[in-house]
Parts: C-alpha cells; sequence; structure tokens
C-alpha cells in the first residue's frame, strides 16, 4: 500500500503544467513596460460554450506556424485573449489568415497596442 507522501506526490506529478501547456501571465505593470517590444492582437472566441484555452492555444500553435513562439495572456472576460507575437510578420502573417475558428466557433482578430 502507497503512503500519503507516494500518493500526494503522484497527484502533483499529474497536475504538473508541461512546457507546452504553460502560457505566460503577465501583469499590467509588464504590458506597460514591453508595450513598445511587444506585437499584439486581441482575440475574443465567439462561442456560449466553455472552453479549454489550453486547447485554443495548442490548436492555433500548430496551425499558424509562426517562424517565432507566440504568447496568449487571459483577459478579464473568460472568451478573450490577448496573443504577443516576438515580431510583426508573425502577427501579420495570422491577420492575412483570419478568419480562424476554433471547435466551430469563430476567432475575431484584430491589432491592438495593448492598451
Amino acid at each position: 500500500m502507497e503512503s500519503i507522501d507516494e500518493i500526494a506526490q503522484g497527484i502533483s506529478n499529474a497536475l504538473a503544467i508541461s512546457e507546452e501547456e504553460a502560457i505566460e501571465i503577465v501583469s499590467l505593470e509588464d504590458q506597460d513596460s514591453s508595450r513598445a517590444e511587444r506585437f499584439l492582437l486581441v482575440g475574443r472566441l465567439l462561442t456560449p460554450k466553455v472552453f479549454r484555452r489550453d486547447s485554443l492555444v495548442g490548436t492555433t500553435k500548430s496551425i499558424w506556424h509562426t517562424r517565432e513562439g507566440f504568447t496568449v495572456v487571459p483577459l478579464n472576460d473568460p472568451q478573450c485573449m490577448l496573443f504577443s507575437f516576438q515580431n510583426d510578420f508573425d502577427r501579420r502573417k495570422v491577420m492575412r489568415g483570419a478568419p480562424c475558428t476554433f471547435d466551430r466557433s469563430l476567432l475575431v482578430l484584430a491589432f491592438t497596442d495593448g492598451r
């Protein structure tokens, strides 16, 4: 029989977030200081359903094929998120491919400066 510590460690390992699943959380202060060096899109998934943000992030990463990575920052509205690209080329490439869908729902994207 497993000890409580072994069970807790097993649960902890099962709940650990991998690098692929991780999303960067940026405070408002960080956004203000890095606004000039970020290339941002704001997105809203038009759905009444609850969706898994990590699934949306994984799907967009696989279909957008950006040269460099991007991060996704959750916003106050659960359907809204901020996509932060490392270069303008990738951001514009994504916008040229818009509109996008996820789980049969439209993902609306717009350029933003983060304000």
